[in-house]
């Protein structure tokens, strides 16, 4: 009998064990899609708001916030950059290692200068680059981003046109490697939870 208690009190520590073990190993849950197994998303190199060449590998040491819009953008860019200043304050220190990197989809307009202009109204922090067509309509392709360009209606010089763009975030780990995939809609408390399992050791 006690040779029985002392089994059955072995397998339950065997169970928690197995269970604990199993935890340990699986993949942290994200709350953005996870895309670290497609084969695009590939490095590129443009023009910074500082006026220098960048590659995107010269941040591999930091998580990297990947967004396209443009400056002039009359809905979603704007809130999505302010919800990024938000999700670095919430960070505090962790945010220097995250990168925050606007694309222009515009580069006729956006240039570094007005790029950094209007980058600043939202973080200081956030690099915007630019290039010229080809060079971002290469970008843009690689990262599957769709855009429609469009006269616009208004009087303004700003209002040359509007160029509609899907809202994705796209998110590099400290590695380089693309590994999420999150919508404009998405809350900062989702991307924060995101952002803190890539900067952990493991990830």
């Amino acid at each position: 009998m006690i040779f029985v208690e002392i089994n059955v009190r072995l397998l339950a520590v065997i169970s928690l064990a197995t269970l604990f073990l199993s935890a340990c190993n699986q993949p942290p849950e994200f709350r953005s899609t996870d895309i670290s197994s497609v084969s695009w998303g590939k490095d590129f190199e443009l023009t910074a708001d500082n006026g220098k060449r960048i590659h995107l590998q010269s941040f591999r040491d930091r998580v990297v916030i990947l967004f396209f819009g443009y400056s002039s953008c009359p809905d979603i860019c704007a809130p999505t950059l302010y919800k990024l200043s938000r999700l670095n304050q919430r960070l505090g220190k962790l945010a220097d290692r995250v990168q925050v990197i606007f694309v222009t989809v515009d580069p006729g307009y956006d240039t570094p200068k007005r790029l950094r202009e209007f980058l600043h109204k939202f973080d200081k922090r956030f690099i915007g680059l630019t290039g010229n067509p080809r060079e971002i309509s290469e970008v843009q392709k690689e990262y599957k981003v769709a855009i429609v360009a469009k006269k616009a209606s208004g009087q303004h010089k700003h209002q040359h046109r509007r160029v509609d763009h899907s809202g994705f975030i796209f998110i590099k780990d400290g590695k380089g490697r693309l590994r999420l995939m999150a919508r404009e809609t998405s809350s900062v408390a989702d991307l924060e939870h995101d952002i803190r399992l890539l900067l952990q050791p493991s990830s």
